[in-house]
């Protein structure tokens, strides 16, 4: 008798939980990220291209955004922020506008934001790039005609 069978099976079953659950928790995390994005920063930013204020795509890599806590204290407060802070200086420089703070957000909402950032560039990458050369294959259509004219 051997006794890690069953207790194979309890980590494997607890495993599977975990799985459902971190998958769930992601949806919801990138559903709320979507939703705070689309109210409070969509009409500045765009995830992947420049707009009145920079593309968000790779912020985590840019400045000290890493970090959410500093992230958090920019988007609560950006004139406050500004002030002690050369990179964002750099980017009112730039944009020629100040970020409007919104003290409301919290640091769940910046992790979800973050999130959905990170999953749009992740779906972007993985879209088909069309084909320039699609459809102007002759021999391939030739082919096919052949095909046809037979049946």
């Amino acid at each position: 008798m051997i006794p890690c069978k069953p207790t194979g099976r309890r980590l494997a079953l607890l495993f599977s939980f975990f799985i459902v659950f971190v998958i769930k928790v992601s949806a919801a995390d990138i559903a709320a990220g979507k939703a705070l994005f689309m109210s409070k920063c969509a009409s500045c930013h765009n995830v992947l291209k420049e707009g009145t204020g920079p593309a968000l795509k790779g912020l985590e890599e840019r400045h000290k955004w890493a970090d959410h806590n500093e992230l958090l204290k920019w988007i609560n407060n950006p004139a406050a922020y500004i002030a002690g802070d050369s990179y964002t200086q750099g980017l009112l420089a730039e944009y020629k506008s100040m970020m409007t703070g919104f003290a409301d957000v919290t640091l769940k909402d910046v992790d979800d934001l973050v999130t959905y950032i990170n999953g749009e560039v992740a779906n972007k990458a993985k879209a088909p790039v069309a084909d320039p050369n699609a459809g102007t294959d002759t021999k391939k259509s030739n082919q096919n005609a052949v095909i046809f004219g037979v049946i």
